[in-house]
C-alpha cells in the first residue's frame, strides 16, 4: 500500500504526469489572467468614458 500511496507503482508515468499537470496548472493559470483582463478592461473603459461624459454634460448646464 506505500508503494501505491508515494506513486512509487506507476514509474516513469509518475514524473511525466507531474511535469504534465504542473504545465497544466500553469497554462490555465496564464489564460485565466489574460480572459478576466480581456473581459474587464473593456467594460472598465466604457464606465469610465460614460462617467465623464456625465460629469462633462452636467458641468455645461447651467445650474438652476
Amino acid at each position: 500500500m506505500l508503494a501505491l500511496h508515494g506513486g512509487h507503482v506507476f514509474g516513469m508515468f509518475k514524473e511525466v504526469s507531474v511535469v504534465l499537470t504542473g504545465l497544466a496548472l500553469m497554462i490555465l493559470s496564464g489564460t485565466g489572467v489574460f480572459v478576466f483582463f480581456k473581459r474587464t478592461h473593456p467594460a472598465h473603459a466604457a464606465r469610465s468614458a460614460k462617467k465623464k461624459k456625465v460629469s462633462e454634460e452636467s458641468a455645461a448646464e447651467p445650474a438652476e
